[in-house]
């Protein structure tokens, strides 16, 4: 059973709640509202090719219930290209999920 975290983002960053999915829901337990934010990242990812900085001013947040720059680390969706200007890209994982859903919402 998760801690209730109320409205105090002072936690660490990146906490992923136990009783919620990463991504995506089931029959019996909706997509969480993070869901929605994390696929808005990988679209986002996708078609600009950020920097770390970039993503770092855009996404990063020092409430665990917006966690999104760190649930996509930990998840393995995105890396670091290896250029001198840490480009973050999606991994194979990241297009995959990104893939399933604009399937899933397109019918």
């Amino acid at each position: 059973m998760a801690k209730n975290l109320g409205h105090d983002c002072t936690h660490s960053p990146g906490l992923l709640l136990p009783d919620r999915p990463l991504f995506g829901g089931s029959h019996d337990m909706p997509a969480a509202p993070i869901d929605a934010l994390i696929l808005q990242f990988l679209g986002w990812v996708e078609s600009e090719t950020p920097t770390y900085a970039q993503v770092l001013d855009a996404w990063q947040s020092s409430c665990p219930r917006l966690s999104v720059w760190e649930d996509v680390q930990i998840a393995g969706l995105v890396a670091f290209d290896g250029s001198r200007a840490r480009h973050v890209v999606l991994t194979e994982a990241g297009r995959a999920r990104l893939r399933v859903a604009v399937a899933a919402s397109a019918g």
